[in-house]
């Protein structure tokens, strides 16, 4: 392998050319305009030779440094398409199943068991139904105002 490649200076080279702009860099990153700036310095510094150019509305690639960055951006979306892949390869599949409490805690969930002894890579989640329309737009405002994992019971039968 070599020497430990610099991956915070690549990926500012790449965003920093994308935007041609430090600044709109900085924004995607996450990081302020002078991390990215030192960044830069360091890759440059390192490879022996200016990056980029400054124009009146920001910067542009020095001619040299263009087919780098067409070959940046080419391994950092080879990057992110891998680990999609695994992120993908690794998600287990997702059941919901919405119900009334009632059958729910009558037939359903006795049989939640045996049904996930079969099938141990399918992950099974339940959620109670409401009863009425009411309920429904109740327990809607309540999970846009306290999370989506808020729950509350809005009437005796739900």
């Amino acid at each position: 392998m070599g020497r430990v490649l610099p991956l915070l200076a690549l990926r500012a080279f790449a965003e920093a050319g994308r935007y041609q702009s430090v600044k709109r860099a900085a924004e995607a990153m996450g990081v302020t305009p002078g991390a990215v700036s030192q960044q830069i310095k360091q890759l440059e510094a390192r490879i022996g030779m200016p990056l980029f150019r400054r124009t009146r509305h920001g910067i542009a690639l020095q001619e040299p440094a263009e087919a780098l960055h067409r070959e940046m951006l080419r391994a950092f979306d080879q990057i992110e398409a891998s680990l999609d892949r695994m992120a993908a390869a690794s998600a287990r599949p997702l059941l919901r199943v919405s119900t009334e409490p009632s059958f729910a805690a009558s037939w359903l969930v006795p049989r939640l068991g045996r049904f996930s002894a079969a099938h141990p890579g399918i992950e099974v989640r339940l959620k109670r139904r409401p009863c009425s329309p009411t309920c429904t737009a109740m327990a809607s405002i309540s999970q846009s105002a306290m999370g989506s994992d808020a729950t509350r019971d809005w009437c005796r039968r739900c």
